[in-house]
């Protein structure tokens, strides 16, 4: 039986050799068992920087597996929930296995969300190929820009003006024909209708004998 931790060469307090340290119930364990010499001779390098990078978290093959099957979970109300001491390395180990899985699998799409105005509270969703989001985003960046300049200019134009003329001018006229419409079916009615600064006030015809 070897034990774990026990000095080199050491098989436990039924080896033989006199002078082995043995542990004993109900005692403390001896130093010898609770160190064990590490010869430098017997190491595969020189230095640590001959070594390769592991490909993992040292100690975590458990967590690792779980969190590899959790990935591939591919239905609603999944998650994955990490515990453990803060500096340990946990949202990097899922940040690496979310990408390997990511680049395992198709580009989705981009989606964009963009102003609802019938209603605000709820913006409407575009889907365009993958990539094209951010190309979207710039053109409407820059579309913006030119509008705030290129609206005003629009409204100081004489073709604008002579046009808000044209339609403010038949706004009166439909105005003046609705109103003598109504005072001539007013006056079969006996009323008068008079205007004033506040809107339209009736009034009767005065009957002369």
């Amino acid at each position: 039986m070897a034990v774990i931790g026990a000095p080199k060469g050491y098989r436990g307090p039924d080896s033989a050799g006199a002078g082995s340290p043995a542990a004993e119930p109900g005692r403390a364990l001896p130093a010898a068992l609770l160190y064990q010499p590490c010869d430098v001779t017997d190491l595969p390098f020189e230095l640590v920087n001959e070594l390769e990078d592991p490909s993992g978290p040292i100690g975590q093959e458990r967590a690792v597996v779980a969190v590899e099957f959790a990935v591939r979970m591919r239905r609603k109300g999944y998650n994955i929930y990490a515990l453990g001491p803060s500096g340990t390395g946990k949202h990097t180990v899922i940040e690496q296995l979310l990408r390997r899985r990511a680049d395992s699998m198709p580009t989705p799409p981009d989606w964009c969300y963009v102003n609802n105005f019938a209603d605000p509270q709820k913006p409407r969703r575009l889907r365009l190929p993958s990539g094209r989001a951010t190309g979207l985003r710039e053109a409407m960046r820059r579309l913006v820009e030119e509008l705030r300049v290129a609206l005003p200019a629009a409204f100081e134009r004489d073709d604008y003006r002579a046009r808000c003329e044209v339609i403010d001018q038949q706004f009166r006229q439909r105005s003046e024909q609705a109103f003598g419409e109504l005072q001539r079916r007013a006056e079969q009615k006996g009323i008068s209708m008079l205007r004033t600064p506040m809107g339209l006030v009736p009034g009767c015809i005065s009957q002369r004998m």
